[in-house]
């Protein structure tokens, strides 16, 4: 366990210092101690006050696993604190690439949380105007979100507008099966497609 150097000071229930509301009401709190003597229930009271946040302080950065020392070394104790801040309130959860790549059936990419995103183009189906989709690499499970373009790539000259819908009982964590058609019924046009796997 990390160690942590900054201790709370006249911690104990019976400490001898001042109460709260005589702390509030004591004219010293905006002056400062003068010449004179000063009461220590008094003087404890401030050192109490400032060596519990300190304690605090030096706890939190304990916690995200390094030391809190009192070596007067300022600079790094600034870092520490920052770094117990990222780590502590997981604030260093900022999503990257970690791998990527493509082959015939598409292109993937995979993130740091474990999601994965893969895309491609699908060639026109057969007569029945059903295509089989295989991802290009295989998915943990099931895709969370898919979707589709239609596009003419059978005709330079756009003809009758296409419609291409996901079978859903054919989804799996290799591929998925779509049937495109239009007006006139099944239609051979590809499209374009696009598959999300979420890790959370």
């Amino acid at each position: 366990m990390a160690t942590n150097n900054f201790k709370a000071f006249a911690i104990d229930p019976n400490a001898n210092v001042m109460s709260q509301a005589d702390w509030e009401a004591f004219p010293a709190l905006l002056s400062g101690f003068i010449s004179g003597p000063a009461r220590s229930a008094q003087m404890n009271k401030a050192i109490r006050q400032a060596t519990t946040i300190a304690a605090l302080v030096g706890q939190f950065i304990a916690n995200s696993g390094v030391d809190a020392l009192d070596n007067a070394d300022v600079n790094g104790l600034v870092t520490k604190f920052t770094n117990a801040l990222i780590k502590n309130l997981s604030l260093d959860t900022k999503i990257t690439i970690v791998a990527q790549g493509s082959n015939a059936n598409g292109k993937w990419r995979q993130y740091s949380d474990g999601s994965i995103e893969m895309w491609g183009l699908a060639a026109a189906p057969g007569s029945d105007g059903i295509a089989t989709v295989n991802y290009p690499i295989a998915l943990p499970a099931s895709p969370t979100e898919m979707g589709i373009s239609v596009s003419q790539f059978t005709s330079a000259t756009p003809t009758t507008p296409t419609t291409t819908i996901v079978m859903s009982t054919t989804i799996t964590s290799t591929k998925f099966q779509s049937k495109t058609v239009n007006t006139v019924g099944p239609t051979g046009s590809g499209f374009s497609w696009r598959v999300i796997y979420a890790a959370f």
